[in-house]
């Protein structure tokens, strides 16, 4: 996954006393100069490891791409994974499942999966099937759930998004196995769950989760509504607070701010990073924006630094990205405020990706989604910064939109057009 150079930035980051990995990959390792560091291979027996009790070790820094705070590497302690596997077993089912993943293996969740389910092993993890899938790779997924009848299939929005417009995946005996699907990693529109809860025939669940919280706090289950990632896991505090720092009212948007014994305590070597998102009392403000309703489910709006400010207005780009996503020509869409100078205020400008059969032109396409747009949402969130028919729309590992790339994308174009003007 990584290149050479990002493997080197990452280690002297974190400068590791041990790494674990397959004898496969160890010749990455070769020229990266970091002192005083071990190698574990995992696809050997590993004699002479520590057999110590020590719960409030640090297991591991995350160098996952969704972090916080850039160049920021959360502390996992081997407690805060315990606590984590021990709230989850309290709600686990007693049947056995054979579930898929999509994440990658320097991601917490299957970290923790690999490394201390046997401590406390709920009934739900009889049989693992971890294939390596990318997002957007909907034929292999649809082979594996087929194959190895999985009856929990765990995805990502991209892949929701393309099995909705797959032909292949209307076939509903191919997903005779699934008992329901989960989906994480990113904010999951609601049309697009509700979509793909009709097309398999199964529930859609959202989840809800982050590096720093070691994964999960909340809960979701096949009663809990469309859109909502559940309620709090044993023993999680949360509030919802508005820009002030106040509790709002229940029902109010509000940024989510969470307290559990799971809770990362802080970034590695990063004290002002740590100030920044950890109160002193404990809270870990998340930056996602939460609403709770009467039956203390939550359901997760937007970010709160990617709330588009149009004259006073609250845009979210994911309610207008699940609109645009709507429209069959269009297979992914990215949303980002603008500065547009003779409104003195932030625009919304889309970024959108064609499905491979579309053969209209681009500047046809966007037109039609401007006026797609106006057409189903409401005036604050109309397309006034326009939109741009591109590649790609740029999404990490875990299906979350890089909207950093999409404004230097913004950014580039904006230099080009004041040249031009010269």
């Amino acid at each position: 996954m990584y290149v050479k150079s990002e493997l080197a930035h990452a280690l002297h980051l974190t400068e590791p006393r041990a790494i674990f990995c397959e004898s496969g990959l160890r010749p990455k390792l070769e020229g990266i100069d970091i002192p005083h560091f071990s190698i574990v291979l995992l696809d050997r027996l590993g004699a002479g490891l520590p057999n110590q009790d020590a719960p409030y070790w640090q297991s591991l820094v995350s160098s996952e791409a969704d972090a916080l705070v850039a160049k920021a590497g959360p502390l996992v302690s081997h407690n805060d994974t315990a606590d984590d596997r021990l709230a989850k077993g309290c709600r686990a089912d007693a049947q056995k499942h054979r579930f898929d993943g999509v994440l990658h293996h320097f991601h917490p969740r299957p970290e923790a999966r690999r490394c201390h389910v046997q401590a406390r092993k709920p009934p739900d993890l009889d049989t693992a099937v971890f294939p390596l899938l990318f997002a957007r790779q909907e034929p292999t997924h649809i082979t594996v759930i087929e194959r190895e009848q999985v009856d929990i299939a765990h995805l990502v929005p991209p892949v929701c998004l393309t099995l909705t417009k797959n032909p292949s995946a209307a076939n509903k005996s191919s997903f005779r196995s699934l008992r329901f699907c989960s989906s994480g990693g990113a904010p999951l529109d609601i049309d697009l769950q509700q979509a793909l809860q009709d097309q398999l025939g199964v529930p859609v669940l959202q989840s809800w989760g982050m590096t720093e919280t070691t994964v999960g706090c909340m809960g979701v289950d096949l009663s809990s509504p469309v859109g909502s990632v559940g309620k709090l896991m044993p023993g999680v505090e949360a509030r919802l607070v508005d820009a002030d720092g106040k509790d709002v009212s229940r029902g109010e948007r509000g940024e989510l701010w969470i307290r559990a014994p799971n809770v990362t305590k802080g970034y590695y070597k990063n004290p002002a990073a740590t100030a920044e998102v950890i109160s002193k009392d404990g809270w870990l403000r998340t930056g996602d924006v939460g609403v709770i309703d009467k039956n203390d489910c939550f359901t997760m709006v937007d970010r709160v630094k990617e709330l588009i400010k149009y004259k006073g207005f609250q845009v979210p780009p994911s309610l207008v990205e699940g609109v645009i996503t709507t429209n069959p020509k269009i297979a992914a869409a990215g949303v980002i405020g603008v500065y547009d100078k003779s409104q003195a205020t932030e625009v919304p400008r889309a970024f959108i990706q064609l499905q491979p059969h579309v053969k209209d032109g681009h500047a046809q396409v966007e037109s039609e989604i401007i006026k797609w747009v106006q057409e189903r949402c409401s005036n604050p969130q109309w397309l006034r910064g326009g939109a741009k028919v591109v590649d790609r729309v740029p999404v990490s590992a875990s299906g979350k939109i890089v909207r950093k790339e999409l404004r230097q994308m913004a950014e580039s174009e904006q230099r080009l057009l004041e040249r031009s003007r010269l």
